[in-house]
């Protein structure tokens, strides 16, 4: 039976190594509450990244593109952080960065999840990089989000 909600767009940002799996454990979740509780509370959660939700387009920079298509749509945002900080931008450490900024500039809630499942020690300078820079970042960026960590009971290694 069909039902009333206001359906709200979340963000899924995370850099390329969120494992597939736990990618899934996210839109599941989200499946399972909108299941749950959307009719109780007429709020269907629907979320959008961009291996699903963007299509190929053309501008400045590839990220410019994802903003415009998701990330300024979005009325808050789930990101996931293992150990890479990202690619980055023309202004930024990371599109994830980007669009974390973009999304607080814009005055929307923005959940900063830091996967600690077991994974392999970095193996070589660039990944070593990648993991300092996440590292510096969350740092920094301390003050300007809600940011937890995140063990799913499920890992690779």
């Amino acid at each position: 039976m069909s039902y009333n909600a206001l359906v709200a767009q979340i963000l899924l940002s995370a850099p390329s190594d969120l494992d597939a799996s736990h990618r899934r454990i996210v839109l599941d979740e989200t499946r399972a509450w909108n299941a749950d509780h959307g009719r109780v509370y007429g709020v269907h959660f629907s979320i959008v990244d961009w291996k699903d939700n963007a299509a190929a387009g053309t501008g400045e920079y590839a990220q410019g593109v994802l903003n415009e298509q998701i990330v300024e749509e979005s009325d808050a945002a789930i990101v996931v952080f293992s150990d890479r900080m990202g690619t980055p931008t023309p202004s930024y450490p990371s599109g994830t960065a980007e669009e974390i900024d973009q999304l607080l500039t814009r005055g929307r809630d923005v959940a900063v999840l830091r996967n600690n499942c077991p994974r392999r020690v970095p193996e070589n300078e660039e990944q070593i990089d990648q993991k300092e820079a996440l590292e510096e970042y969350v740092q920094r960026s301390e003050e300007r989000r809600v940011g937890k960590e995140c063990r799913s009971r499920w890992s690779p290694y």
